[in-house]
């Protein structure tokens, strides 16, 4: 298959529609995903010790002014401001505001936005980033190409995100599910097909389409099969192609990604 072939059967994919959960997951979903992003139990807390190696290579040799601009897409608990300069100038993409609206970090943040289309074409920044959010988005492509019109001149897009449909990744999970399932008697895999609609192969692919110069690491070993988690590194996005996919996309904006 040639990689035009590739790229466009990856594309119409988009949008997917997100697994439906049964009553009984859907009655804890809300509450789950929260606690599982506060690191409440020992293997989440194991998972939070890992997850760093993402925040640390988002933030790693910007070779950018401390006051520069900053978008992160998918913020959660705000938990990677820590890892910035007090000096950024911050904003933040993210849909659940109970997921922040109680947390530290809070009053560093400039503005808030529901989604990626809520912020204004004129908006410009010198970093866009995203940690474990990519791989929740039911329309990936228009999340990504708006950060390719959002970044200035010389700007760079980084995210870090787990290696899904690998074998070092799904049996991490797991374990985190059999842990859940003696303490609670959930079933997390249902709620991870729910959350985790795209896979780490899908996500570095859609970046490589709206962006000409993007490089991959994995962490802890440069494989995809035996890595928990990848850093992608996007330059020079192709701006045309990102308006292109955006003009398309806006024919529905009823469909904008969750």
């Amino acid at each position: 298959m040639s990689r035009d072939a590739g790229i466009g059967a990856v594309m119409g994919r988009f949008p997917k529609i997100r697994p439906a959960l049964s009553p009984k997951e859907e009655a804890v979903h809300a509450t789950l995903m929260k606690r599982n992003r506060e690191r409440l139990t020992l293997f989440t807390r194991v998972s939070d010790f890992l997850e760093s190696w993402m925040h640390r290579r988002v933030s790693k040799g910007t070779q950018l002014p401390p006051g520069h601009h900053l978008l992160e897409i998918g913020a959660g608990t705000l938990n990677h401001i820590p890892y910035e300069p007090a000096e950024v100038v911050y904003d933040v993409v993210e849909p659940s505001t109970n997921m922040y609206d109680d947390k530290t970090g809070h009053d560093r943040v400039r503005a808030f936005y529901a989604n990626t289309g809520d912020i204004d074409n004129a908006q410009r920044y010198d970093r866009i980033i995203t940690i474990a959010a990519l791989e929740h988005m039911t329309d990936l492509p228009a999340n990504v190409a708006k950060s390719g019109l959002l970044l200035n001149d010389g700007g760079v897009f980084r995210a870090g995100i787990p290696s899904e449909g690998g074998l070092i990744w799904g049996l991490s999970w797991r374990l985190i599910g059999l842990d859940l399932f003696i303490r609670t008697r959930h079933n997390w895999a249902e709620h991870m097909r729910h959350e985790h609609v795209n896979t780490a192969s899908e996500i570095i692919s859609v970046v490589e389409y709206f962006f000409d110069r993007v490089t991959v690491r994995r962490f802890p070993l440069p494989f995809h099969h035996l890595s928990f988690y990848a850093a992608i590194d996007a330059r020079q996005p192709n701006r045309e192609r990102c308006a292109a996919y955006l003009d398309q996309w806006q024919v529905q904006p009823s469909k904008q990604a969750d």
